[in-house]
C-alpha cells in the first residue's frame, strides 16, 4: 500500500503503468463474460449489436461473441507488448485490430451485463 499522504488503497506505483494494471484487470473479467456468452449462460439479446435490423436472436449473440472476441484481442495486444517486449513493428502489425478492441470496450461499456 501506498505510504504517500494520498493514502491509497493500492500500491502507488500501479500509476506509473496504469494502463496495464487496468488491462490485467479487464481482460479476464471480459475472458469469462465472453465464455458465459458462448455457453450459453446469459439471457439477454443483444440487440444493442445491430439496432437497425431484425436478426435472429443467435446472430445477434454471434456478432456480440465476436466483438468480445476483439475487446479481448484489444486488451492482450496491451498486455503482449507490456509483458513480451514486443518491438514496434511486430505491434503495427495488429495496433488497428488492438485499437478496434478497446474502442468497442468503450462504445459498448455499458452493455457489460447479461
Amino acid at each position: 500500500m501506498s505510504e504517500t499522504p494520498w493514502n491509497y488503497p493500492f500500491d502507488e506505483d500501479e500509476l506509473w503503468d496504469l494502463k496495464y494494471v487496468l488491462a490485467e484487470y479487464i481482460v479476464i473479467r471480459l475472458e469469462a463474460f465472453c465464455q458465459k456468452w458462448k455457453d450459453g449462460a446469459m439471457w439477454a439479446i443483444p440487440v444493442w449489436v445491430a439496432p437497425d435490423k431484425d436478426l435472429p436472436e443467435e446472430e445477434y449473440k454471434t456478432i456480440w461473441i465476436t466483438m468480445l472476441e476483439t475487446m479481448i484481442y484489444g486488451f492482450n495486444g496491451v498486455l503482449d507488448y507490456h509483458r513480451k517486449g514486443l518491438n514496434d513493428y511486430y505491434v503495427e502489425l495488429d495496433q488497428r485490430k488492438m485499437e478496434e478492441g478497446l474502442a468497442l470496450f468503450g462504445k459498448y461499456f455499458e452493455h457489460l451485463w447479461d
